[in-house]
């Protein structure tokens, strides 16, 4: 199915925010968020793990990884696509929302087609 990557720094609550929508939208459910932080340098890992703590998994298993010293956002998200364990994987940002449906939309082509790898949507400001 689906891993959501997400990388963070210093956004707890943009981060809170952003598992809230994504644990809303319509199928398919992910079956997994890997949440990096990139060596936030306020309390935004602890508040993050305080937050993940009471949040259901049952569905979506959420893994929390820290780095100690800030890398920048691709080697994070390197790091996440090693340990992500699903064969589509879904680029989030802390501080971003999706539509609910997007997933479900993007997973259709997926569907339909066994020779696509990438699919692309259209960015809002709101």
């Amino acid at each position: 199915m689906i891993s959501i990557l997400i990388t963070h720094y210093n956004r707890p609550n943009a981060l809170k925010a952003c598992i809230q929508n994504i644990r809303s939208i319509n199928w398919p459910i992910p079956f997994e968020i890997v949440v990096s932080d990139d060596g936030s340098t306020d309390d935004s890992f602890q508040k993050i793990k305080d937050f993940l703590d009471t949040v259901p998994q049952e569905i979506t298993k959420i893994h929390l990884e820290r780095f100690e010293d800030n890398k920048g956002v691709y080697p994070v998200r390197n790091y996440a696509l090693d340990i992500a364990t699903q064969p589509i994987i879904a680029f989030q940002d802390a501080d971003d929302f999706w539509h609910l449906d997007k997933l479900k939309t993007q997973y259709q082509y997926f569907a339909d087609d066994d020779e696509l790898y990438l699919v692309c949507s259209k960015v809002g400001c709101y």
